[in-house]
């Protein structure tokens, strides 16, 4: 596993906390099957979701079972869109103090976002209609990951930004205390999805390109040696199943 660190220190309260009562860690492997999980293409321009089961394998993963899904190529007007756990965030629960944690690999190279040069993959959470996706300090370009790479970012309102289409009215707060779907989302830029909509959502692959996902859930405190994505508000430091756009 690359293990990278990232920002410069992370808050002793933080490290120590294990989260309100009622939270509690939870990884899935994927070492019995997909758990129910979809990887979504989004077409244009209509913007409509296609959504089919996450292909998986027993072996392979960091270690044993993962997911993947493979990347539709440029020009073909569809997109890679992410990678959906609603029907497996029950086990999940309140991630109020908690922090996301998943393994990512990518085979193969050149990804770019539909409507820009960098390709962005980011953590998303959601409630019935709204929806939270981390920001672009708190995500990664998923062409840097040619080896089994660990992210986390922790479940804190300053390192995510509300979905700014057609999203619903909870807070934040709200959300992550009962979330009804999570998992990983392929966008541009934060400001490109806010102008552009539909044509700033997913990645495609100019060459054949397969992304995998692995042990994606939460753990109470970052584990040291891993990249982390923590907001600098920390002491100062430095969608799919039910996550659909409209269709039209």
């Amino acid at each position: 596993m690359k293990k990278v660190w990232f920002g410069l220190a992370i808050g002793v309260a933080f490290l120590l906390s294990s989260g309100p009562a009622g939270a509690s860690a939870y990884i899935e492997t994927f070492n019995a099957g997909s758990a129910g999980w979809e990887n979504g293409t989004i077409s244009f321009p209509s913007g409509g979701v296609s959504e089919t089961a996450s292909s998986w394998s027993s072996t392979g993963g960091n270690p044993g079972g993962y997911i993947y899904g493979g990347v539709p190529a440029t020009n073909t007007g569809t997109a890679f869109y992410g990678f959906d756990g609603a029907s497996d965030v029950a086990n999940f629960g309140n991630l109020t103090g908690l922090v996301l944690t998943t393994d990512f690999k990518t085979l193969g190279t050149g990804l770019v976002n539909t409507a820009g040069p960098t390709p962005f993959a980011r953590f998303f959470i959601g409630s019935g209609t709204t929806y939270y996706v981390s920001d672009d300090a708190f995500s990664w370009n998923p062409n840097n990951d040619t080896s089994w790479t660990t992210y986390q970012v922790a479940v804190n309102a300053a390192d995510f930004i509300l979905w700014p289409i057609d999203s619903g009215p909870l807070t934040f707060a709200q959300v992550i205390a009962d979330p009804t779907d999570i998992g990983i989302i392929f966008t541009g830029s934060a400001a490109n999805i806010t102008a552009l909509g539909y044509t700033g959502l997913g990645i495609n692959g100019t060459t054949t390109t397969t992304i995998e996902l692995d042990n994606f859930g939460t753990t109470a405190v970052p584990e040291p040696g891993i990249l982390l994505l923590l907001a600098p508000g920390l002491f100062g430091v430095g969608l799919f199943s039910k996550m659909r756009l409209a269709k039209k």
